[in-house]
């Protein structure tokens, strides 16, 4: 899988090629590029060779899914693995405790609310998280990243849930539907003091 879209943008005449002779000899069943945007998966989508993708998606972050990628990429038989699922650990942050206008402003109350539908589905945060994404049609794996050996017991745990009410579902995708996203990645990437 090539790290970032936008080595395709660059070498995409040099690189293409090495993917096809990749596959056609056997190397590896599949080739893929990871991801950002919506223009991103279409610069993929122009090559036949790319059959999986991996991309960014959360509960709060479904515009992928509002646009009809997902539906997309699962028509072409791409397969769709999906990172940051927890937004870069945001997700579990206390708002009470943000100092950071931004984060206050753009992500305060989604957090609170993401809490207040884990406690309505009787699930943790991290357990709702991964239901919403783990049922989305059209996604194949989730990609989360651990530090500690519990934590990957956690993880797989959490993959364990049940599925997500209907009526919590269509409140989550009408409720984050307009999360600023980018404006929450800026601030997430900010240097800490």
């Amino acid at each position: 899988m090539l790290h970032a879209a936008k080595n395709l943008i660059a070498y995409g005449d040099r690189i293409v090629p090495v993917m096809e002779s990749l596959v056609k000899r056997g190397l590896t069943d599949t080739v893929g590029v990871s991801v950002y945007t919506g223009e991103d998966l279409d610069n993929m989508l122009r090559y036949d060779v790319f059959t999986s993708t991996q991309v960014p998606m959360s509960i709060f972050d479904q515009r992928l899914i509002q646009k009809g990628y997902i539906s997309r990429l699962k028509e072409r038989g791409v397969t769709v693995f999906v990172r940051s699922v927890f937004m870069q650990g945001l997700f579990f942050m206390d708002p009470e405790r943000f100092t950071d206008r931004d984060l206050i402003d753009y992500a305060a109350g989604p957090i609170r609310k993401i809490r207040e539908y884990a406690e309505r589905e009787g699930m943790t945060v991290a357990e709702l998280a991964i239901a919403f994404i783990r049922d989305l049609d059209g996604v194949a794996s989730l990609v989360i990243g651990a530090d500690t050996e519990e934590q990957v017991r956690s993880d797989i745990r959490h993959f364990q849930s049940r599925r997500i009410s209907e009526k919590t579902l269509d409140d989550i995708r009408k409720t984050f539907e307009n999360v600023n996203i980018p404006k929450i990645m800026e601030v997430l990437s900010r240097p800490k003091n």
